[in-house]
């Protein structure tokens, strides 16, 4: 099973979170507004990607994801940044350990692409573990 959770306060994006079902039969979609919620559950059970937009409430969306980094069962997942502020967030983004920075509006293709792409090294990480020992 694939797990996506997604941290987004506003929901401007509902549309591309609904076709994830889709696009990922089976998979795990879980959607929080609060990143407070999000670190609780994830401690819990840690996705393999993580989906942050950049307005979340209650905390900065780079402290959110190096807070994810400090997990020991999150180092193998893949963080998605979104921002409709492409140059002042981007480079904060680029030393907090997020993988890609999506701007917003997000592209739905581009979106999809990179989850499919991102099952792909999970999966292959998965058979270089199995190898190993």
């Amino acid at each position: 099973m694939f797990k996506i959770t997604i941290v987004d306060e506003q929901w401007a994006n509902a549309a591309t979170y609904a076709r994830l079902h889709v696009e990922f039969p089976g998979s795990q979609v879980t959607c929080f507004n609060s990143p407070v919620s999000a670190l609780r559950e994830c401690a819990l059970s840690v996705p393999d990607v993580l989906v942050i937009d950049d307005r979340i409430p209650e905390m900065d969306p780079i402290a959110f994801a190096r807070r994810f980094r400090v997990n020991a069962g999150a180092k193998r997942l893949l963080i998605f940044l979104m921002s409709s502020q492409p140059h002042g967030l981007a480079g904060g983004a680029n030393g907090s350990g997020v993988d890609a920075f999506l701007p917003k509006p997000i592209d739905t293709d581009l979106f999809m692409t990179l989850l499919h792409k991102a099952l792909e090294l999970r999966d292959a990480r998965n058979r270089l573990a199995a190898r190993a020992g």
